[in-house]
This record gives structure tokens, C-alpha cells and sequence, in this order.
């Protein structure tokens, strides 16, 4: 297993407190010290994608990271047609699903 390869998946929104700031922040360090980081923002937590809502999201962008809104979460909260911030993409849920399962891949859920 190479540990330098991580998925992070999100599922709180930044107004459940600062825990979902610091779990992104901690991706951004990871993303910074060489490790291949994929950011997933599920349920309440493609809410921090809209445009400024999560500054974290720019520290993960810029360190490298590649971040990711679920589509069925985004869907689902009305936001199909919102601005995300630039570098956000979206993602099927059987993309993850076939990380998750993949043995060189350490899976962080929160």
C-alpha cells in the first residue's frame, strides 16, 4: 500500500463548527508534504464548495489536492446550478466508490 495516496471524505458543512475547516486544513498539509490528496465533499459538506464559503478549500487547491463535490449531494440541496469555487469539481459517487475499495488508496471519512 502506498500511504501517500489519501481520501479525505467530508460530510459535515462549515456551519457544524470548526471541524470540518480543520479536517480540510489537515488535507492541505498533507497535499503540501508530498502525499496525492483527493478531497470529497458529501452531504452537508458541498455547501463549504460554493465560491469563499471555506477558505480551506483554496489552501487544498493550491497545495495540490484535487477537491470534488458529490453530484447526488449537491443535487439534493438545490445547488446543481451553484458557483462552485474554481478548481471544485464534480464526481459520481461510483468514482469514490471505487477508491474506497481500492487497497493503496487510505480512506479518511469525517
Amino acid at each position: 500500500m502506498d500511504p501517500s495516496r489519501v481520501l479525505l471524505i467530508e460530510t459535515r458543512g462549515p456551519h457544524s463548527g470548526p471541524g470540518c475547516a480543520a479536517f480540510l486544513a489537515d488535507g492541505a498539509a498533507l497535499a503540501a508534504h508530498g502525499s496525492s490528496v483527493r478531497v470529497l465533499l458529501l452531504g452537508d459538506a458541498v455547501t463549504g464548495a460554493v465560491a469563499n464559503a471555506v477558505p480551506e478549500i483554496a489552501s487544498l487547491i493550491r497545495a495540490g489536492a484535487e477537491v470534488a463535490v458529490d453530484d447526488i449531494s449537491i443535487d439534493r440541496r438545490g445547488m446543481s446550478h451553484a458557483r462552485l469555487f474554481p478548481g471544485v469539481t464534480r464526481t459520481s459517487l461510483e468514482k469514490t466508490a471505487a477508491e474506497i475499495v481500492d487497497s493503496d488508496v487510505k480512506v479518511v471519512w469525517h
